[in-house]
């Protein structure tokens, strides 16, 4: 048969935390208390109210991170008078506005929530207005991309014209042959119509082309897109001050708690002797050592 382990007097058991937490229960209780009663206070002191102005977009998902870029924060903090509050110090405005804006996509269909906060309802909203506004005209193609599309639309417009002609021309035939009146006509008639049909089918599909080609030079971003205009707050955003007090409180009683324990441990380990060195070594880790008196001299 096995014999059963000795039980070591230095080692805490749970009647051991039962005892100590009995003996402590007034620090464990006042120290959670004025440390979350601390945090709330401190917060509700010096944190101000925060508003929120949010707006919903349809946009692409590369107009959702032109959005975010400095193409459009730049011009949008300059206009709104954002940039001011940072005197001119434009990479510091633009992180500053990064850590309060918000773009998140809503379902499966390209909208997209954007939000700012900050403690003016009416420079959160004027400040959205502006990105909204930045993020329109930055979408308007520039340089090659849009002296290609310019060039595609002249052609395309040349195209409609042409085809316009040819439609007037063979629309006057068919007149001319209907009013002929002789037997071949049934035939040349048949012909004509059939190229009417062309004609017209040709000249719908480039003027889409053109309204197409309009659009893209307008810029893939415009006014219809905005879904929900920017908001105007109201009224301040929930406070977290009690959540964030909860949580102090509960982290200090959780260290509380520990340094109970640790106490509890040390006491108990004082008491065997074969532990007196360990115990020294720990109080000499957390206190300034003495100075060792020079040895006199013969």
């Amino acid at each position: 048969m096995t014999e059963p382990l000795p039980e070591s007097d230095n080692e805490i058991s749970l009647l051991d935390i039962a005892a100590a937490i009995a003996q402590f229960w007034v620090l464990l209780l006042v120290v959670p208390v004025l440390v979350g009663a601390a945090a709330f206070v401190g917060l509700q002191f010096f944190q101000s109210d925060r508003y929120e102005s949010s707006a919903i977009l349809q946009i692409s998902a590369g107009e959702a991170a032109l959005l975010q870029s400095a193409r459009v924060i730049d011009p949008a903090i300059r206009e709104s008078g954002w940039l001011q509050r940072f005197d001119g110090r434009l990479t510091e405005a633009r992180g500053a506005l990064s850590r309060n804006m918000t773009v998140e996509k809503m379902n499966e269909v390209d909208y997209y929530r954007v939000s700012i906060v900050d403690r003016s309802p009416d420079a959160a909203n004027r400040l959205l207005n502006g990105l909204v506004e930045a993020l329109i005209a930055s979408s308007v193609p520039r340089g090659n991309a849009r002296a290609a599309l310019e060039n595609r639309l002249q052609t395309l417009e040349r195209t409609q014209s042409e085809l316009s002609a040819s439609l007037n021309r063979v629309n006057e035939y068919y007149e001319n042959a209907t009013d002929g009146g002789s037997g071949g006509t049934v035939v040349f008639t048949s012909e004509i119509g059939s190229s009417l049909v062309a004609l017209i089918n040709d000249i719908a599909s480039n003027e889409r082309e053109i309204f197409t080609t309009r659009m893209a030079l307008a810029g893939s971003v415009s006014e219809s897109d905005i879904i929900q205009e920017p908001t105007l707050a109201d009224a301040p955003m929930a406070n977290r001050a009690r959540m964030i007090a909860l949580l102090a409180a509960m982290a200090a009683g959780f260290l509380t708690l520990v340094g109970v324990l640790i106490y509890s441990g040390l006491r108990n380990a004082s008491r065997n002797p074969q532990d007196s060195e360990k115990i020294e070594r720990i109080r000499n880790a957390f206190r300034f050592r003495k100075i060792p008196e020079p040895q006199k001299t013969s």
